[in-house]
C-alpha cells in the first residue's frame, strides 16, 4: 500500500492472490470453495500480527510515559517467568531508543512498557486508530487489541507479537503520522467523480482524523527510522539526496514461517510518501521486503 502523506490518496494498493474481475461470474464458484482468499483484499481486510513495525507505536508510548530512554540490555526480558529474548539472542548493551529501533531490540521495549502505566500504552495503541473504527472508501477489518490481556501478552504486544491485529493500512496511517509531526491523515481511494460530460461532481480534500502525539515525540522516532536505514535492519534502503526511513517487522508464526513487514517513508523537495509491504504466511523475514520497497521507490523518484 502507498498513500501521500500530504492528502491521504492512496495511490497504490495491491492484494495476491488477487482474480480477474472480467471473469468473476465463471469463476465464482472456483472462488467460494479456494482455500486462498482471493476475494480478500488483505491490504484492507487482512489482520496479521505487525512484529517489530508496532515498535513505533511502542515507541510514542514510551515518550509519552516521560521515562528515561537509555537502557542496559543484557539481552533478555523475564515477564512472569516466561523469558523474551532479541532476534538472534544477541545483546547490546548500553542503548537508547535510537539504538533500540534501528537495531530492533526487542528487550529495550519490552522493558519501556512494562515499566509504564498500562493504560497509557493502551490509550496510544487507540490513538493509532487500532482497535477503532475509521472512514475509508472500501471495506476493511478493524485492527484488534486485549486491553484485558496478562504481563506477558503485553510484553508480546509492546513488540507486535501478541493480541495486536493490524491490517496493513492501518500501519500505513501509523507510519505516516509519524513522518508528518504525529498528524495521522484520513486516507482515501477516490480523488473526484465526474459525469459523462467531464463536469465535476465531487472532490476529495485532506482531512486530520487527530494527532496521535506531539510533534517533538515523532520526530524523535522518525530520526529512528532513518537512523534504521543508515545502520540498522534496512539499510538497503538509503538513497542519498532523499530522507527515508523505516521499520522491519517479522512476525512468527512457527514451524519457520513468517509474516513479514516492512513499514516506511520517502520525502524529498517532490516526494512525501508512506509505503507498507507485508508478505503473508512466508519464509522470508521483514529486512527481505527491501527489494520490493526499493523498487516502489524507484516508481515514485522516477514518475512523481
Amino acid at each position: 500500500v502507498v498513500m501521500d502523506n500530504r492528502t491521504g490518496e492512496v495511490l497504490a494498493m495491491h492484494s495476491n492472490p488477487g482474480f480477474n474481475p472480467s471473469t468473476i461470474d465463471q469463476n465464482w464458484d472456483d472462488f467460494v470453495n479456494s482455500n486462498n482468499g482471493e476475494l480478500l483484499n488483505r491490504a484492507t481486510q487482512g489482520l496479521y500480527q505487525p512484529g517489530s513495525t508496532f515498535k513505533l507505536v511502542s515507541a510514542m508510548a514510551i515518550l509519552k510515559s516521560k521515562q528515561d530512554l537509555n537502557y542496559t540490555d543484557s539481552g533478555k526480558e523475564v515477564v512472569d517467568s516466561y523469558v523474551f529474548k532479541n532476534s538472534g539472542a544477541k545483546s547490546y548493551g548500553n542503548v537508547d531508543l535510537t539504538a533500540a529501533m534501528s537495531k530492533s531490540i526487542n528487550t529495550y521495549f519490552i522493558n519501556k512498557v512494562m515499566s509504564m502505566n498500562q493504560d497509557t500504552f493502551f490509550d496510544t495503541v487507540e490513538d493509532f486508530y487500532i482497535d477503532k473504527d475509521f472512514d475509508f472508501d472500501l471495506v476493511f477489518a478493524k485492527s484488534k487489541v486485549n486491553r484485558d490481556a496478562g504481563k506477558t501478552e503485553i510484553a508480546s504486544d509492546a513488540i507486535g507479537q501478541g493480541s495486536i491485529l493490524v491490517s496493513p493500512l492501518n500501519m500505513l496511517m501509523a507510519t505516516s503520522a509519524i513522518a508528518k509531526d504525529a498528524v495521522m491523515i484520513k486516507p482515501y481511494i477516490v480523488k473526484l467523480v465526474k459525469d459523462s460530460k467531464g463536469t465535476l461532481l465531487e472532490s476529495r480534500k485532506s482531512e486530520v482524523y487527530k494527532t496521535v502525539g506531539k510533534k517533538e515525540d515523532a520526530d524523535k522516532i522518525k530520526a529512528a527510522m532513518i537512523e534504521t536505514t543508515k545502520t540498522g535492519t534496512a539499510r538497503s534502503l538509503y538513497r542519498k539526496g532523499f530522507t527515508i526511513g523505516a521499520k522491519t517487522g517479522t512476525a512468527e508464526l512457527g514451524k519457520g514461517k513468517y509474516n513479514a513487514w516492512l513499514v516506511s517513508f520517502i520525502q524529498s523537495d517532490k516526494l512525501d510518501y508512506s509505503i507498507c509491504v507485508v508478505s503473508e504466511d512466508q519464509k522470508k523475514m521483514g529486512y527481505q521486503m527491501q527489494n520490493i520497497t526499493n523498487m516502489i521507490n524507484d516508481y515514485l523518484i522516477k514518475n512523481y
